[in-house]
């Protein structure tokens, strides 16, 4: 296979350099770490599959791959990976001569780079059958009297049981508000747990203690420590139920006569954090083997009440300064409690758990998960005006693959479709583990949750030599000093969905120089991606496997005589640059960036941020754009054609300019100074683990013009001329749809000052819905739509994310630059950012284009 054809058929996985540097220096003008964004579970491309086991290599554990060579004489396969030999097994029938490619065995063929390995029943023992999924839903019952919010909750649960939830899945419902209700569907009975039923608890590693959770489990009465599905003491205590056609109607029908406590307080006495700690001693302490569940927890306001406490009733909610300034009390320990119960929702001991918080020298690296333990993801729901505390809960939602729904109320017309992509097919209990070749370490994974596990060379295991060789355990630009680090090359998931994308970042053992390069230097490198997940479908576990082989620049040069060929150098910078993708480049880039910023502190180092993505831009382009102004340009309306033309760069890096303007002005992801903690949550949340095309939406939002055809605009103030009238401007930022209707004043729609849900909900046909459908269908995030019109006060959502033309930069409203410095940088030096009224988003496009020429021309290392 050529490694054109290679690069076609990796659809799940793209680097941001496809050829790897050998050189220090060819490490340092990348600028930015080398690293690839994966989809283990895209579904452009059905892999090949087979029923047999995986055939390993006796030396380094690397499975058999299309990228080994054969050694018939004595009938062994030579491992890319490690370089040794291992024999094949008699049931490998390898063909004398191959007419076509299925004439090889399955795991050698060269379509065979992504293979699925369906897992007999008799390897994996314990772990073989899973119990029914568990959908437990947690709901906060608050709600003020003038609100219908919880009955209309109540039906999108039960519209989403009734049609999306698989027969045979068990439901189990929980309520709570200064209490815990946990409901017996099936009896119509409740247990009521108060924080007084768990006394001499102060602290939150207390509730831990081994006293307080067999008080607790004794109160539940799960005491019974069989492990069979017919004596599960959640199924036998009917704190969940089977789903059946024969008890539907009962179970819509309890859950529908659920009653609110109505309440008039912004903050009442909420104990969001007991019904989290109840959840999660009940499932850890079933026993139930294989328990694999969904918790959706829906809460209308923030904790009030120990544990997870995050507010006072008569106190302010805290902000991001607040948390890194050490002035919001209630943080640490709120963090540390809900990243305990992650933990134990991932499988681990709860006295492990509580270890590993506790401990600043603990990390979950030091200790490995019985596969069979009981794992749930959380997925929470907060539908208010007031942060709920989010932020504190994110270690609970993310490190169980859970997902963040942000909504004004939960009567919102999103939440069923929320829910529903809640609940959505997923790959359950998914471990991975990344190999690499001589001369590459896996450095860090950047996602959105997940767990770090033990190293494949951890200190108990025989190939514990080869962990500094294989991992690599540096600190780097790009991360935070504030955070604890996992070095290792193997993570679980409790639940992988098919648009999940994670980051992995890699380290090539570089050479000083090109003169420390030898005729044996390393010329290809191999990676590979082996992922074990459990197969609701099939019912079973399936092993995705993914060999990538790639060349380093070493492979274009060509010596004679020891000496370097001057054309080959050339042609090795042309190849490395070629390798280049400018999208999956500003993806890691940004994922880079909110990993740096976000620290067992809080949020920290906002301001840094632009500094940070100008100076990695500048010296990027400094040696590979290829950046000057044209001699002649095309002259045209369009002012984001006339950039691309009056400006030459590199056909690879042509976008990044544009890519890179739109980042650094971006209020989702980078200037969150004006976000709370929740929303920033929320929005990293969600980035974090995105597929690329929607990773490109939020970083460069896309406006269109709907009319008699559909034509993107330029965004800027310029749109509005382009548009006709009486016609759709659409903003789709990723988050936010918005509807903008360019009408005069005799065609105005109807529309209240705020809130215009009611168009959505009833599908007014003045919208254009044939594009509504069309840009949200199946996206991993449910879009917030917004709908306004000229003069509208609504349309600020449109306005300010449209980006200043020249003419709207005045040299009024200019700061002075001193022109001994560099360009608009030079603003953001110390000195002058205190001083200066004016912020970045007020460049142009067209000015930043000119600085970042000249930016570029004058750096120097």
């Amino acid at each position: 296979m050529s490694r054109t054809q290679e690069e076609t058929e990796h659809h799940s996985v793209k680097f941001n350099w496809n050829v790897f540097p050998v050189t220090r220096l060819e490490e340092s003008q990348m600028s930015t770490p080398l690293g690839c964004v994966y989809t283990p579970f895209n579904d452009s491309n059905v892999p090949p599959q087979t029923k047999g086991l995986p055939i390993s290599c006796t030396t380094c554990q690397a499975f058999l791959n299309p990228f080994i060579k054969l050694d018939r004489k004595n009938g062994m396969w030579w491992c890319p990976f490690c370089q040794k030999r291992t024999y094949l097994p008699e049931s490998i029938n390898v063909p004398e001569i191959a007419t076509s490619v299925e004439d090889w065995p399955i795991e050698m063929r060269e379509t065979s780079t992504t293979i699925d390995y369906e897992l007999p029943h008799d390897i994996t023992e314990n772990t073989t059958t899973a119990s029914p999924l568990t959908y437990y839903f947690v709901i906060d019952r608050y709600q003020h009297s003038e609100e219908e919010s919880l009955n209309k909750l109540l039906a999108s649960i039960v519209s989403t049981i009734k049609n999306n939830i698989p027969l045979g899945s068990m439901i189990g419902i929980m309520t709570f508000n200064k209490s815990v209700q946990l409901h017996k569907i099936s009896t119509k009975e409740t247990v009521e747990i108060s924080r007084d039923d768990i006394p001499n608890c102060d602290k939150y590693w207390k509730l831990f203690e081994k006293s307080v959770i067999e008080q607790l489990s004794n109160r539940l009465g799960l005491t019974n420590t069989s492990s069979e599905l017919n004596s599960n003491n959640l199924l036998r205590n009917n704190y969940v139920i089977e789903l059946s056609e024969n008890n539907m109607d009962s179970i819509i029908n309890y859950i529908l006569n659920i009653k609110p406590t109505y309440t008039e307080k912004h903050k009442p006495s909420r104990s969001t954090g007991l019904a989290h700690y109840i959840y999660s001693i009940m499932f850890s302490q079933s026993r139930v083997k294989n328990f694999i569940g969904k918790v959706l927890f829906f809460t209308s306001g923030a904790c009030t009440e120990f544990p997870g406490k995050i507010v006072d009733e008569n106190s302010p909610i805290r902000s991001h300064k607040d948390i890194y300034d050490l002035e919001a009390p209630f943080f640490p320990e709120a963090s540390k409690f809900y990243t305990v119960l992650s933990y134990i929702a991932n499988g681990q001991s709860i006295a492990q758990s509580v270890e590993i918080v506790k401990s600043s020298s603990s990390k979950t690296t030091q200790y490995n998960i019985d596969q069979a333990s009981p794992v749930w993801s959380v997925s929470l729901y907060a539908g208010s005006l007031d942060q709920v505390g989010a932020y504190e809960m994110k270690p609970l939602v993310a490190n169980t693959m859970g997902s963040f729904f942000l909504t004004e109320t939960l009567g919102s017309y999103q939440i069923k479709d929320m829910i529903t992509r809640a609940i959505g097919l997923s790959h359950h209990k998914a471990l991975l583990e990344v190999s690499t070749s001589i001369g590459l370490k896996t450095s860090k994974l950047i996602f959105n949750g997940g767990y770090a596990l033990p190293s494949s060379y951890h200190k108990s295991s025989k190939y514990n030599h080869l962990y500094h060789i294989k991992i690599d355990d540096e600190l780097g630009e790009f991360d935070s000093p504030h955070a604890k680090k996992a070095f290792t090359n193997r993570w679980k998931f409790n639940e992988l969905k098919k648009d999940d994308t994670l980051s992995l970042f890699f380290k090539m053992e570089s050479a000083k120089s090109t003169e420390d390069l030898s005729n044996g230097s390393i010329t290809e490198i191999f990676i590979q991606f082996k992922l074990k997940s459990w197969d609701v479908v099939k019912n079973k576990w399936v092993t995705r496997v993914t060999t990538i082989r790639k060349p380093t620049t070493l492979s274009y040069v060509k010596t004679s005589t020891g000496k370097k060929n001057h054309q080959s150098m050339i042609l090795k910078e042309q190849k490395f640059t070629l390798g280049f993708d400018q999208r999956v480049w500003t993806i890691l880039l940004t994922r880079l960036l909110i990993n740096k910023i976000d620290t067992n502190l809080g949020y920290s180092s906002f301001d840094e941020l632009v500094d940070l993505i100008d100076s990695t831009i500048v010296k990027l382009l400094h040696y590979f754009g290829g950046i000057s102004v044209a001699n002649s340009h095309t002259q045209s309306s369009n002012p984001y054609y006339r950039l691309q033309t009056m400006y030459e760069l590199n056909q690879k890096f042509k976008e990044l300019p544009s890519l890179i303007y739109s980042l650094r002005k971006n209020s989702d992801l980078i200037k969150i100074f004006n976000s709370s903690p929740d929303e920033t949550t929320y929005y990293h949340s969600w980035f974090l683990r995105m597929n690329m095309p929607l990773s490109i939406k939020v970083i460069e939002p896309v406006l269109i013009n709907v009319a008699d055809h559909i034509t993107r605009l330029p965004l800027d103030s310029t749109c509005f001329d382009f548009a006709p009238a009486d016609s759709f401007l659409i903003l789709d930022t990723g988050f936010t749809l918005t509807l903008y209707y360019k009408c005069h004043n005799q065609n105005k729609l109807d529309l209240h000052p705020s809130d215009n849900d009611f168009m959505i909900e009833n599908k007014d046909s003045k919208l254009p819905w044939n594009i509504i459908e069309q840009y949200i269908s199946e996206r991993q995030v449910v879009p917030k739509i917004v709908i306004t019109q000229t003069n509208h006060s609504q349309a600020r959502f449109l306005v300010s994310r449209l980006n200043p033309t020249t003419s709207d930069s005045t040299k009024e409203n200019q700061p002075h630059l001193d022109n001994n410095k560099a360009g608009f940088w030079s603003f953001w030096t110390s000195n002058n950012r205190k001083s200066s009224k004016l912020i970045p988003e007020d460049l142009s496009l067209k000015r930043y284009y000119d600085d970042l020429i000249e930016q570029v021309q004058k750096f120097k290392i």
